[in-house]
């Protein structure tokens, strides 16, 4: 509940998540986990599979991130930080909802000796995801032709969906010696089967399943040596294994049934359901990830920090039908790799007794990338490909606290964004390669300010705006398959206003309110030229949330607690494809209101009992290229920590 920041979910449990930050939305907006990029960590973590209860805190940038945390953020990110605290903690939780829904977590932190500590904790996630949503449907003859189509209420019959994430790891914290370091390991396993392609068509999918296993091992440290010079490592080793199953020629209706096995001359000519070719592969994806920053503190509080990121991921494995296999050869077996290198030096300045800060960084960006368009039709040889640039950036920033109570802050900064190994590579699901794609750009503007005015209000108003070139966007034109393109030119302004406070003694409230703008604003084909002025497709307008909780203190028992809840949220209406010219209304997701409702009950800040009723009033709710998200539903969660 964060001025500005909006978690958007296609589907239900396991659908694709991404969060929308201050006019950008998707990978413009790099997500970490522990400082360490989440694409490189595997199917078990996620934007909305992370246990809350394994949360320390998470840090949320908007505009300039710092050099020590930012990689190629294109203007803004967030980090999820685990807790690590050596202190002897257990904490065990498990959730049960609404469409055989399951989530169950647990962690232990223990001392064994002195400044010595280890942690495991584990976290299962399971729904069948079986909602009710609105679809068209197909009804065929007994030849096999549609006869029309209908409108009808189903439910989802195969969407289920399970991850596991399983970590550990011994750590050392000496506060005398200025050194904590911390060897760790994680394992996740996981699975999905898949409903839809990137849209919601008539003829749903019955059979796809993918299937995920993974493993890391990561090292962090922290070290200084006397007062004035500071070491921080972050390093990731990384394997996962993707078997997709993609090979029927099968046609299922909404209604959960084979139409084939009644019509068998009815058949899906391709051999698949999702990708253009039938296909059983097993992908091997290798990755490492390792960033080191040096810090020099200087007289008159003033720094100077080097850092720099390395990323290297190398996708391969085999296909088990031939009818994918280009000249002879797998095209799998060649794989795709993409490599990251930035290096940034950010120099910092503090004044008036560190109540100003200035911030300067140069950045320098290089990549490469090579592979196989294993998507390709008919190709007579092997269509290998690479690509590859470097690029520079730089930003300013500053902020000044002017008093206790009041805060101003501002940024400008020239950032580039890689586009990812999904983005050029495609994912073997529901996204299509496309190694034409270029870096994105863009030339950042934030300014804001904090005023608290007392325990019962305080306001938080921030302003951006962007200039972003090759802005890379996922075309959903295409039912089936997407693929990630670049527009031209896109200019983004808005403004976000929060305020929060306490009403009464017991009652608190967050009023979170954001209006963006994000608009073609150039061209490079003149037969573009009507699109200027217009809208990026599947980015919200304007958005608002409000949440109040209501106290009650030593409720039954001297310090035990009981909270009521009310979170409620409107998205004002937005299309999700490009528009030209007249309005075509089935393009445009309609103006959503939703309410939830909680209760939570602690017991002597050991034992919880919480339910929650989520979208309440049953609301219609899409969000992520039109995908009907969950009607009413429940979840209850028990929690014992010490």
């Amino acid at each position: 509940n964060v001025q500005g920041v909006k978690i958007r979910q296609s589907g239900g449990l396991g659908g694709t998540a991404n969060i929308t930050l201050n006019g950008l939305t998707g990978n413009a907006v790099r997500f970490y986990y522990n400082s360490i990029p989440i694409e490189f960590l595997g199917t078990g973590f996620g934007v909305n599979n992370i246990p809350i209860s394994n949360i320390a805190r998470i840090d949320i940038y908007k505009g300039v991130m710092p050099a020590d945390i930012g990689t190629d953020a294109l203007g803004g990110g967030v980090n999820v930080v685990t807790n690590q605290n050596p202190i002897n903690n257990v904490d065990i939780s498990y959730q049960y909802g609404s469409f055989n829904t399951h989530r169950v977590a647990g962690s232990i932190t223990r001392r064994f000796a002195k400044n010595w500590y280890y942690n495991l904790s584990a976290n299962y996630n399971y729904s069948d995801n079986d909602y009710e949503m609105d679809v068209e449907n197909n009804i065929y003859s007994p030849n096999g032709f549609v006869l029309r189509r209908e409108n009808i209420r189903v439910r989802r019959f195969h969407d289920a969906y399970n991850a596991l994430l399983v970590q550990g790891g011994i750590g050392y914290h000496n506060e005398a010696k200025k050194l904590d370091f911390r060897l760790g390991v994680n394992v996740t396993s996981g699975s999905k089967e898949y409903q839809q392609g990137v849209r919601v068509a008539a003829i749903p999918l019955g059979e796809v399943v993918y299937k995920e296993t993974g493993a890391n091992l990561n090292f962090n440290l922290s070290k200084s040596f006397g007062d004035n010079w500071h070491i921080k490592y972050v390093g990731n080793v990384g394997f996962s294994r993707l078997i997709v199953n993609d090979s029927t020629n099968n046609v299922y209706d909404w209604n959960g049934n084979n139409i084939t096995a009644q019509i068998p001359t009815l058949v899906r000519e391709s051999g698949a359901e999702l990708l253009v070719r039938p296909s059983r592969s097993d992908v091997y994806n290798y990755n490492t990830v390792h960033r080191l920053g040096i810090t020099r503190d200087f007289k008159y509080n003033f720094s100077l920090t080097l850092n720099h990121f390395l990323a290297y991921q190398d996708r391969n494995g085999n296909e088990e039908l031939e009818v994918n296999y280009i000249d002879g050869i797998d095209p799998n077996t060649v794989g795709f790799k993409l490599t990251k290198n930035i290096t940034s030096l950010e120099l910092k300045k503090t004044f008036l007794d560190k109540k100003v800060e200035l911030l300067v960084t140069g950045k320098y960006y290089q990549y490469s990338a090579e592979g196989v368009n294993v998507f390709l039709i008919n190709a007579d040889e092997l269509p290998t490909t690479s690509s590859g640039d470097d690029f520079w950036g730089f930003n300013f920033a500053g902020k000044w606290k002017i008093t206790d109570k009041i805060f101003i802050r501002g940024s400008f900064e020239e950032a580039i964004r890689i586009p990812d190994q999904f983005e050029i590579f495609g994912d073997l699901r529901s996204i299509a390669p496309n190694f034409a794609l270029r870096p994105e750009r863009s030339q950042n503007i934030n300014a804001g300010f904090n005023v608290v005015l007392g325990d019962f209000l305080a306001i938080d108003v921030n302003y951006f705006l962007r200039f972003q070139r090759d802005l890379v966007f996922l075309d959903v034109r295409n039912t089936t398959l997407g693929a990630y393109r670049n527009r031209n030119q896109a200019k983004a302004t808005g403004f976000e206003v929060a305020f929060t406070g306490k009403l009464f003694k017991h009652l608190s409230y967050a009023w979170n309110t954001t209006y963006q703008a994000v608009t073609i604003n150039g061209f490079a084909d003149v037969r573009d030229a009507f699109l200027v002025g217009k809208p990026i497709p599947n980015i919200p307008t304007f958005f608002t949330n409000l949440s109040l909780t209501y106290t009650f203190r030593d409720f039954i028992k001297e310090g035990n607690q009981l909270r009521l809840n009310v979170y409620g949220y409107f998205v004002d209406e937005f299309s999700f494809i490009q528009e030209g010219g007249q309005r075509n209304d089935a393009n445009w997701i309609p103006v959503q209101n939703a309410a939830d409702f909680g209760v939570t009950y602690i017991w002597q800040n050991k034992l919880s009992f919480s339910a929650q009723l989520n979208n309440a009033f049953d609301a219609r709710l899409f969000d992520f290229i039109s995908v009907p998200k969950p009607g009413r539903n429940f979840a209850f969660k028990v929690r014992y920590s010490y």
